[in-house]
This record gives structure tokens, sequence and C-alpha cells, in this order.
């Protein structure tokens, strides 16, 4: 990324239009290296990765032709170690510490630009969660780290998953909620895999003299781990029906934010408001279009393709239609003249 940037500043001498913006371009790589984030890990993990053979000796996971012990190994550990803590340690404080500040800086474009690929996928109530998220892959590694047993790493891996699947069926972060139900699913997707793969590890074997031991411990993880997923659904479904119970209040307070909004977007400029649009993401764009779609419906009572009001009964308003149409029609036609 900094090589570009340079290069970009030396092309810039001839042709100033190609210059990279500094902010665009550390999103764009630092998102790339968010996506790789669990690829990093593992590989930052593998040299600790090890297993006791029959004959008592510790080899590496990933070679079974090195041990776990000596000076080969040494002198891979301490570069793992340094790895780790630069590449996973340094990636997570950097991104926690942006993540903190983001309710003070987030007014800042500079600062939406450089870290919004940390904030856009997820509501407004749960920006912080993409920190569980980079704790869920992190733990996942060092559950082989620190357990040697197929059965135990099965189960570490289900248990974090399952805390994991939970606390989204709770807090559902994702900007939308078909999302959080998604990521719901294929954690329990997930679980319901790593269940049937205990029976499958090495230590259910009957030449393992533990095999029995190891056969119940399967058993109890498979019944625990099934368990916990009809726990995060019905949470989930609880959630959603004491929303709806109880949503007198919190559509009251929705009314009276959306009503101080509707006030201060109407103060924009018109070049403030074709900017705002310019800028914002397609995700944003459509969720906007769907709100729109919502208020012709429901508070002026059009009906349109893509929507038509769900109210029992008619409601009427001052505010004529057709005249509000034409206006927005022209304003946003001017604007857009302005800012071509």
């Amino acid at each position: 990324g900094a090589f570009v940037f340079l290069v970009s500043i030396v092309v810039s001498k001839a042709t100033p239009r190609a210059r990279m913006d500094f902010n665009t371009l550390f999103n764009a790589v630092f998102s790339l290296v968010f996506t790789l984030f669990p690829a990093i890990v593992a590989v930052s993990l593998v040299t600790f990765k090890c297993h006791t053979n029959p004959n008592g000796k510790d080899t590496l996971a990933a070679d079974e032709g090195l041990l776990c012990s000596g000076d080969p190994w040494t002198g891979m550990a301490i570069g793992a170690i340094f790895a780790s803590v630069i590449y996973v340690g340094g990636f997570g404080a950097v991104m926690t510490w942006a993540i903190i500040q983001a309710p003070k800086q987030y007014s800042r474009a500079e600062f939406r630009a450089r870290w919004k690929f940390l904030f856009l996928k997820y509501s407004e109530e749960c920006w912080w969660w993409s920190l569980p998220f980079l704790a869920k892959i992190v733990l996942m590694n060092m559950g082989q780290c620190f357990f040697e047993q197929g059965v135990a790493q099965i189960l570490w891996v289900c248990l974090i998953a399952s805390v994991y699947q939970i606390s989204v069926a709770i807090f559902k972060p994702w900007r939308h909620h078909f999302l959080s139900w998604f990521d719901v699913g294929m954690n329990t997707v997930f679980i319901l895999f790593c269940t049937e793969v205990l029976w499958l590890s090495e230590n259910n074997s009957s030449a393992n003299p533990d095999s029995d031991l190891a056969r119940t411990i399967a058993t109890a993880g498979t019944v625990v781990n099934l368990s916990l997923w009809p726990i995060a659904v019905g949470i989930a479904a609880w959630l959603m029906y004491d929303e709806r119970k109880n949503s007198v209040i919190p559509r009251l307070e929705d009314g009276a934010k959306f009503y101080k909004l509707v006030q201060t977007v109407s103060k924009a400029t018109e070049q403030e408001l074709v900017d705002f649009f310019m800028d914002i993401s397609a995700l944003d764009l459509a969720s906007i279009r769907s709100t729109m779609q919502a208020v012709n419906a429901e508070f002026l009572g059009q009906i349109s393709r893509a929507r038509c009001s769900s109210r029992s009964t008619s409601r009427t308003t001052s505010i004529p239609v057709k005249e509000v149409e034409v206006e927005a029609s022209e304003t946003v036609s001017d604007a857009v003249r302005v800012s071509l």
C-alpha cells in the first residue's frame, strides 16, 4: 500500500489526477487485511500447534517430521512470536484504538474515509462489533495451541461459536436484520458440523485405552452444543416478541428523533444534499429509498409498485402530494446541474 501511494505521488508530478487519496488507500489496504485476518492468525500461530505422538515426542501438527523442541523449532517459535505480536496483536490494537476513537472522531470526513471498513457493515447500535468478530477468530485458533486432544479442540471451537451465535441473536449487529439471522443460521450449521466431527475424532478409536472417556466427552459435548442453538433462537424470538409488545414508547421516541432529523435536513443546502447522496454507499442509499417508499405509502398515502400502505385505516395529510413531487424533482434537477 505504501509503495503504491509513493508511486502515485511520483506519477502525479506529470498527471496530477493520478495521485491517490491516502485515506481511501488506507481503507482499501486495511479492508483487505481485515478480510484475510483469519488466515493471518492461523499462519502466525501454526508454529505453536503441536501434538504428542505414541513415542512420547511432540511434533508440529503441520509437519510431523519437525519436533516441537530443539534449535529448528526454537528459531521458528521466535519468529512466530514476533509475527503474532505484530500482525495479530498490533492489528488488533490498531483496530481497538480506531473503534474507541470512533464516537469522537466519526464526524470528521478523514476519519470516516480511513476507517469506514470497520463500521459500514454494522448497525449504529453495534458499531463496535468488529472487536467481537476479531476476538472470535483469535480464540478459535488459540484453542489448537492449548489443547492437544481432537475432542477438546472441537469442543473449544463449538463453545466459541455458540457464544458468538447467542451474542448475534441478542445484539443483531449487522446493518440489515436479515444478515443477523443469516449469521445465526450459518453458525448453527457450523456447530452441527462440529458436533458430527466429534465422532470422527481419533480419540474415539477402540484402540485407544481412553476411548470410553473420549466417547463420553464427545457425547456430552454434542448434547451441550446442540442445546445451545435452540437457546439462541429462543432468545431471539423472545426479543422480537418483547420489542413488539413494548414498542409504544420506543416508537414515540423514534418519531421525535425523525421529526428533528427532518427539520435538520430541511435546513441543508441543495449542494450539501447532492454531496451527501454522492458519497454514501449503495447499501445506505437502498435504505434511504426504502424509507422514502414507507413515508410515501404510510404518511402521504401514495400507492406505488414498490410499496402500498399497510395501515388498516386511511390517513389524510395536509401536504399536497403532487406539489411535493414536483418541488423535489425540480430541486434535485437544479442541484445536479450545479454539481456538474
